[in-house]
């Protein structure tokens, strides 16, 4: 028998913690690794992308650089798996320069396995975009 302690399973916020960390330092491979098979992303507005160099492309229209501020992660068990809610706020700056700061965002992660089969993002950064 080892005595060795097992390592413990990511839970599913570790995933989705670590799919923030890889966007945010635009390792977009590693972000990549962490989507399940069908893995859709939906934003506001009609935009759902199938994959992370998608998203990040469209992106760039709407800011330079962005980070978030995760103020609290809640996890529900449904049959397939966990539902991740993380609230907090989005900092960066806008295509101009300007930096903003502030700004609400709910995303809400499916995750399964180790892996994120779904994720939709709510945010308030239409509110608050230069003219």
């Amino acid at each position: 028998m080892s005595t060795l302690a097992q390592p413990r399973a990511a839970s599913a916020t570790d995933v989705a913690r670590r799919f923030i960390q890889c966007l945010e330092a635009r390792d977009l491979d590693a972000a990549d690794a962490l989507r399940g098979p069908g893995c859709v992303f939906e934003f506001p507005g009609p935009n759902r992308f199938a994959s992370v160099r998608d998203q990040v492309a469209w992106s760039r229209d709407r800011y330079r650089s962005v980070q978030k501020t995760i103020l609290r992660c809640d996890e529900a068990s449904v049959a397939d798996g966990t539902i991740v809610t993380m609230i907090g706020t989005l900092a960066g700056t806008w295509p101009d320069g300007t930096a903003f700061a502030g700004i609400r965002f709910i995303d809400r992660f499916h995750v399964q396995g180790g892996h994120i089969h779904s994720l939709m993002v709510w945010n308030d950064l239409a509110l608050h975009r230069p003219d």
